[in-house]
């Protein structure tokens, strides 16, 4: 399914563009995790501001305060658009974006073993998900976990995704695209624990996209790398590095995707957007190089992933992962083939980190 919007400005052209893409791509599904099709995800939200930064480092406020739906139940689509009409700048060139979410917004539903759990119409400042899963019908509705007054989050007014541009973005005799773009991988619904000793009622609403957020161009091919971590006797840890292209192979956005089972022990470790990327031995179609990729990760840290890919030869090599603190110190660093000494990077101790990992690469089409 696509849907597409545009808007254009009187003084410039401005193109606002929302993507939604399904991919099926099989996968396996962890032991203690099962997803099932009886289920409805009716709606899913992030309220946000979104700023600019300029070559002097000055950050420019260009959305406040607005709610944007990834996801909407019974309304049309356009209040993402609706939210940069005549806000951006201009003119002038801009070196990063940052996205300051200030709550996230679930609504859904799920059938379990022919009981109905309901997302609790209830608001959350802590993230240990204890009001998330309702079977009354009458508490069924929005559930809001707030960044913003967290504990985690309140000092920086919600979770901040920056990112630096690839290429500068230059407002004023050029073109601005902005795409809303959400990619869902088929295994993507909603989890369900076989124990209720972690999440009230065993259910997990949380659903794990290959991307989703706001990239600069038209995305038009996906790059998927899978890396794992082994331990004897034990399921793997796995975690993909995610590259979106445009239809010349100029890099747009990453991410990492931590798949469907979501942030539990079995991900390779917490990541999310990409906040920066540097290349070297690109290829000019951008299928293939090598790269150092910045990713945002729990409480404004990052982690960062050193490797290779070729999607020719349909190859894939790591080199190291690493964690930065707040300031980009490193914290920790773990090589490929070495096995982990603790939880700083990969979640837990004991795990070998392999150096070749797998690749897809695909046309971005909508199924």
């Amino acid at each position: 399914m696509q849907l597409i919007i545009r808007y254009r400005g009187s003084m410039k052209k401005i193109s606002l563009i929302i993507f939604i893409y399904f991919l099926f791509i099989a996968g396996v599904i962890a032991k203690e995790f099962s997803t099932t099709s009886n289920y409805s995800w009716v709606s899913e939200a992030f309220k946000y501001s979104f700023q600019l930064k300029d070559t002097e480092g000055n950050w420019i406020t260009v959305v406040e305060d607005q709610t944007y739906y990834i996801i909407k139940e019974g309304r049309h689509f356009g209040d993402f658009e609706k939210d940069f009409s005549g806000s951006l700048p201009e003119s002038g060139t801009y070196v990063s974006g940052r996205m300051i979410a200030k709550s996230w917004i679930v609504k859904a539903w799920v059938v379990d073993n022919g009981k109905i759990w309901y997302t609790n119409n209830t608001t959350n400042n802590s993230f240990d998900y204890q009001t998330f899963a309702t079977d009354d019908e009458s508490k069924y509705g929005e559930w809001t976990l707030d960044f913003e007054s967290s504990e985690e989050f309140k000092s920086t007014g919600g979770m901040i995704f920056e990112q630096n541009f690839y290429t500068p973005l230059v407002i004023g005799d050029e073109d601005v695209i902005f795409t809303g773009l959400n990619i869902s991988d088929l295994n993507d619904g909603i989890s369900i624990t076989t124990g209720a000793d972690k999440w009230e009622h065993g259910i997990y609403f949380e659903k794990e996209r290959l991307f989703k957020g706001l990239i600069r161009g038209v995305p038009k091919k996906i790059i998927r790398i899978n890396y794992s971590a082994t331990m004897t006797d034990r399921e793997s840890m796995t975690g993909d590095v995610v590259m979106i292209l445009d239809k010349t192979g100029k890099f747009l956005d990453g991410n990492f995707y931590r798949g469907h089972k979501g942030d539990i022990p079995r991900t390779l470790m917490y990541a999310s957007r990409t906040s920066d990327v540097e290349f070297s031995n690109l290829s000019s179609n951008g299928l293939s190089g090598n790269f150092k990729m910045t990713f945002n990760a729990k409480k404004n840290t990052y982690r960062v992933i050193e490797g290779s890919f070729n999607c020719n030869y349909k190859t894939a090599s790591l080199i190291k992962i690493q964690s930065l603190d707040t300031d980009l110190n490193i914290i920790s660093t773990i090589k490929a083939g070495d096995v982990s000494s603790d939880d700083k990077i990969l979640q837990g101790s004991g795990w070998n980190l392999n150096e070749s990992g797998s690749i897809t690469c695909q046309e971005l089409t909508n199924d």
